[in-house]
């Protein structure tokens, strides 16, 4: 593979932020992923209440390798490989269903929902009764569930609580509760192709909050609840772009961002109810049962969390290495996507929106109007990140480029001195019994730092150069 002990720079550089452009673009990078990280990760397959019945299946991917969650006569969630053991075939040709067996549209072999093979067409004929049929059940992973969500992993190389790590405290308060009824599935499952490779959507998610103004500006002044006199001003002379930008900017650097071992991260969280403000505008603007849906949603999330100053959610999040998160907010409900890679230069986004069951109607079809609008193949936002991947794909092709380094230093020297971008101490931070290491919202880079070291741990490259 083309990975040697070389002198031009380290394929992930921790001291310094700088990560090897090779791990976007290489063949064999991608290859070794497959394995190393996800065949060796617990990755995020789907929720409780999307196979709520026995015999509820959904198809859905782990890296490469198709597979089908299906929830057998017992009860329990099992994952296993979309692929007949005869001669390879997807078995599975559904999004999502409901079935106690699955047949094979090749050659009629049939397997139930524990994976087991229970009919062969022309048994005596073909096979003499001989067939083990034990031997050729569906290949199954292993499965372990958190509050509602479903991981598997072919071979982990830990237990799923150690694969969360700190990132338990945050879905412990945002999404994995039962206040009103839990959250629950909204049918159905929004998937569109990204250009580049997988990991920069995860990084993306995992903690950049740099881009935001800049890459997003104009889908600010059109979105519910967001300040549109403010957003415009983007477009007027060049002097008062910098004034509006700086403006904005500020409001930001009153969030912050965590970043949650082992190589997790959330960002824009909040502690001084000014998106409970905002929820509140637009709840006046519906009806009087969204309003005290939002007045007791907040005083539950206080409640739960039980810090000194409450913090009101994450606006989005990446769990190790390739679910993402968006919302937390009462009218965005969670939206959860799964990175799925597709070769070292494309990747997948299939994304599903959670909302809580007992939530009052007007805010649940509030919900699902913004979402599709925010993060989505049609979306105001999503469109934005993928035009800046599919130029850094194209970018990043040539022998040069692919030489190069991306850069990931921001704040670090202020990171690694646990102080603001004032210079002052971080002490006085509203952050207290909070789980993972703050930082200033817009102005670090340390979660996308850690992201990588996690990366470059799994797939054992630690001090590899090119």
């Amino acid at each position: 593979m083309a990975i040697e002990n070389g002198t031009t720079h380290l394929l992930v550089d921790g001291d310094t932020g700088l990560v090897s452009r090779k791990i976007f673009v290489d063949e064999a990078i991608y290859a070794l992923e497959q394995e190393r990280v996800f065949r060796r990760s617990w990755l995020f397959i789907g929720h409780d209440s999307m196979i709520q019945a026995p015999g509820d299946f959904l198809s859905t991917y782990m890296g490469e390798e198709p597979v089908i969650l299906w929830r057998g006569d017992d009860g329990q969630p099992r994952v296993m490989l979309n692929s007949c053991p005869h001669r390879g075939n997807k078995l599975c040709v559904y999004d999502r269903g409901r079935a106690r067996s699955l047949t094979c549209s090749y050659h009629g072999w049939t397997f139930n929902d524990a994976g087991a093979l229970i009919g062969v067409p022309f048994d005596q004929l073909s096979y003499e009764g001989r067939l083990n049929r034990s031997e050729n059940a569906l290949p199954q992973a292993k499965v372990a569930t958190y509050g509602g969500l479903i991981y598997a992993a072919w071979e982990p190389e830990e237990s799923l609580e150690e694969h969360l790590g700190e990132f338990r405290w945050w879905l412990d308060a945002f999404v994995c509760h039962d206040d009103f009824g839990g959250l629950a599935y909204l049918p159905s499952a929004q998937k569109y192709r990204m250009p580049g490779n997988w990991k920069l959507t995860s990084d993306n998610f995992v903690g950049d909050f740099y881009h935001v103004p800049i890459s997003h500006a104009s889908a600010f002044g059109v979105q519910p609840g967001r300040d549109s006199k403010l957003m415009s001003r983007f477009g007027e002379a060049e002097e008062e772009k910098q004034g509006g930008m700086n403006a904005f900017v500020q409001r930001g650097m009153e969030a912050f961002s965590f970043s949650l071992p082992p190589g997790h991260g959330i960002g824009q969280v909040t502690f001084n109810e000014s998106r409970l403000r905002r929820d509140l505008e637009i709840a006046k603007s519906l009806d009087a049962e969204a309003v005290d849906y939002v007045r007791e949603r907040h005083a539950k999330i206080g409640a739960r969390v039980k810090t000194a100053a409450t913090p009101e959610g994450f606006v989005a999040g990446t769990c190790f290495p390739n679910m993402t998160f968006q919302g937390n907010g009462a009218f965005e409900g969670e939206l959860v996507a799964i990175v799925h890679p597709r070769g070292p230069r494309r990747h997948e986004i299939w994304q599903y929106v959670l909302l809580e069951r007992d939530a009052p109607a007007s805010v649940r079809r509030f919900a699902a109007r913004y979402t599709s609008q925010r993060q989505s193949a049609a979306g105001l936002i999503g469109l934005d990140d993928g035009e800046n991947f599919e130029r850094i794909e194209e970018s990043t092709r040539g022998p040069m480029a692919s030489s190069l380094t991306f850069n990931y230093a921001l704040g670090k020297e202020r990171d690694d001195q646990h102080l603001d971008n004032g210079g002052k101490s971080r002490d006085s931070w509203p952050v207290g019994g909070t789980a993972g290491e703050p930082s200033r919202t817009y102005f670090s880079e340390v979660n996308q730092r850690e992201f990588y070291r996690r990366w470059s741990d799994k797939m054992g490259l630690q001090g590899a150069t090119v």
